[in-house]
C-alpha cells in the first residue's frame, strides 16, 4: 500500500512521470524513510542546541560551537577522503555480489582512518593551548578543545561506517548513525546533568561520549550486515586507495571545511565568542533547509554509482532531474518561515539570539540554492570525475576565503553569513556545469529541459 501511494505521489510531481518507475520507486521510498529518520534526527538536534544556547548562553555556545568545528576540520582529514571511495566501491560491489573486493577495501580503508585518526588527535591535543591564545584570543577554549580531540577517531568511524551502510542501501541504518543517534544521546546526556553543573567543558564531554556510542553502534550493524558475506579479498593496494583518496581529501576540504567552516573559524579569530554562538545557531537552523537534499542523497548515491556502471545514462540524467524538482518543492516551505520569520523562530535560544534574524535569512537562501541544483557533487563522484569536482569545489573555496577576509573583519557575523552563502552557492552551480559538461546533464529544476541541456553527449 506504501509503495502505491508513492507511484500515485510521483506521477504528480513533474520530471517523474518520465522516468524509470522501479528507479523513481525506489529513491523516491528511500529518500522518504531518510527524510522521516532525519526530520526525527533535526529535531532532537533542535532540542539539543536548545537546550545547551540557553544553558551556555551565547558566549559558551561560541565556545563549545569552535570545540566541534575544529573537531570537524581534524575528523574530515582523518577520513582521508575514504568516505567516497567506500561508498562508491561498496555499491559497486554489492551490486555485483563481489562481497571479497568489498570486505577487501573495508579492512585497508580502517587501517587508513586508524592511523590518520590517530595522528590528528594528538596533533590537535599538542596544539590546543596555541589555538586558543594565539589564534582565537580565547584562553579558555584550550581545555574544551583537548577533550573533544578525544572525539576525532569515533567521529571518523561512525561516518565512515554510515557510507557503507549507505553503500548497501540500508537507509534507514545510516541515516541513523550519521545523524540521528549523536544528538540523541547527547540530548539524553544534558538531561542527566545537573542544570548547575551545566557548563561548556560538561557538555563537550557529553557530546564527546555521545559519538563514542554512536561508533561502536555504527560499527556492530555494519558486521551484522556482512554476516555470513564471505572472507575479505586482498582488496587495493594501499598506493591505490591513496590515489583514489588524494582527489577526494581535496575535494572534502573544501566542500567540507572550507566553505562550510571557514567562516565559523575567521569570524572565532576576529569576532566574539557571543557573536560565533548566534552565527552558529541560525546557520543550524538554516540547514534544516537543505535537510531534504541530505535524506536524498543518502540515497541518490549508491544509485547514481550503479546506473553509471550500468551505462543508463538517460536513466541517470532523469532521476537526477526528478530528485531535484521533488527536493526543492520540499525545501520552498522552510525558506520562507526563516526569510519571514527568522525572529520567532531564533527566540526558542533566548533572547539574545534574536539579533541574529538577517542571518539566519542570507543562510537559508544560501542552502535553498544548495537544494535548487541537486545532487551534483555525488554525480561527479559516483561516477568517477573527482578531479573536476576538486577543480570545481577549489574555485569556491577560494572565493570563500576571499570574502571571509573582505566582509568578517568589517561587518562580523553578518559578513560570515554572506560569506557562506555566496560560496554554497557558487560552489553548487560551478558543479551544476561541471555534472552537464563531463556527464551531460542538467540537474537544474526547469519546468522542462531544453535539448541542448538534455544529455547532449548520449
Amino acid at each position: 500500500m506504501t509503495r502505491l501511494r508513492s507511484a500515485r505521489l510521483l506521477e504528480l510531481l513533474p520530471g517523474f512521470r518520465q522516468h524509470d518507475g522501479h528507479h523513481a520507486r525506489e529513491m523516491f521510498h528511500g529518500a522518504s524513510v531518510s527524510l522521516l529518520l532525519r526530520l526525527g534526527a533535526g529535531g532532537i538536534a533542535f532540542g539539543f542546541q536548545v537546550v545547551l544556547a540557553r544553558a551556555l548562553g551565547a558566549t559558551g555556545m561560541g565556545m563549545f560551537v569552535l570545540a566541534t568545528t575544529l573537531v570537524t576540520v581534524a575528523t574530515v582529514l582523518s577520513r582521508f577522503g575514504l568516505d567516497n571511495v567506500l561508498l562508491r566501491r561498496t555499491a559497486a560491489g554489492a551490486a555485483a555480489q563481489d562481497w571479497s573486493s568489498v570486505l577487501g577495501v573495508y579492512g585497508r580503508a580502517m587501517r587508513l582512518a586508524f592511523v590518520a585518526g590517530g595522528f590528528c588527535t594528538l596533533l590537535l591535543w599538542g596544539i590546543s593551548p596555541w589555538l586558543a591564545n594565539t589564534v582565537f584570543h580565547k584562553p579558555d577554549l584550550a581545555e574544551p578543545l583537548r577533550w573533544m580531540a578525544l572525539a576525532v577517531i569515533p567521529t571518523t568511524l561512525l561516518m565512515l561506517h554510515s557510507e557503507l551502510l549507505k553503500g548497501l542501501k540500508r537507509v534507514a541504518l545510516a541515516s541513523s548513525v550519521e545523524s540521528l543517534l549523536v544528538p540523541f544521546f547527547a540530548l539524553v546526556g544534558l538531561w542527566l546533568v545537573p542544570t548547575d553543573r551545566l557548563d561548556v567543558r560538561t557538555a563537550v564531554w557529553v557530546y564527546m561520549v555521545a559519538g563514542m556510542i554512536t561508533a561502536a553502534i555504527g560499527y556492530l550493524m555494519w558486521r551484522r550486515m556482512i554476516q555470513g558475506c564471505g572472507i575479505a579479498g586482498d582488496g587495493p593496494s594501499l598506493s591505490e586507495l591513496l590515489r583514489s583518496c588524494l582527489p577526494l581529501l581535496g575535494a572534502t576540504l573544501m566542500s567540507g571545511v572550507i566553505i562550510p567552516w571557514a567562516p565559523v573559524i575567521f569570524l572565532g579569530a576576529w569576532g566574539s565568542s557571543s557573536e560565533v554562538g548566534i552565527f552558529s545557531v541560525a546557520n543550524r537552523l538554516a540547514m534544516l533547509t537543505s535537510l531534504v537534499l541530505i535524506a536524498v542523497n543518502s540515497v541518490a548515491a549508491p544509485k547514481f554509482a550503479a546506473l553509471h556502471h550500468q551505462g543508463e545514462f538517460k536513466c541517470l540524467g532523469d532521476t537526477a532531474r526528478g530528485a531535484t524538482r521533488l527536493m526543492t518543492f520540499a525545501a520552498a516551505p522552510v525558506l520562507l518561515v526563516f526569510v519571514i520569520l527568522p525572529e520567532r523562530v531564533l527566540q526558542l535560544f533566548g533572547n539574545e539570539f534574536i539579533q541574529g534574524s538577517t542571518i539566519l535569512a542570507i543562510l537559508a537562501i544560501g542552502q535553498f540554492v544548495n537544494v535548487a541544483t541537486g545532487s551534483v557533487g555525488y554525480l561527479l563522484t559516483m561516477s568517477g570525475h573527482d578531479r573536476q569536482l576538486w577543480s570545481s569545489t577549489f574555485v569556491s573555496a577560494a572565493i570563500n576565503i576571499v570574502l571571509c577576509l573582505t566582509l568578517i573583519p568589517a561587518h562580523g557575523a553578518v559578513g560570515a553569513a554572506i560569506a557562506a552563502a555566496t560560496s554554497v552557492a557558487v560552489s553548487k552551480l560551478v558543479n551544476v556545469y561541471s555534472v552537464w559538461r563531463c556527464l551531460g546533464i542538467s540537474t537544474l529544476p526547469l519546468p522542462f529541459v531544453p535539448r541542448f541541456l538534455a544529455n547532449p553527449q548520449r
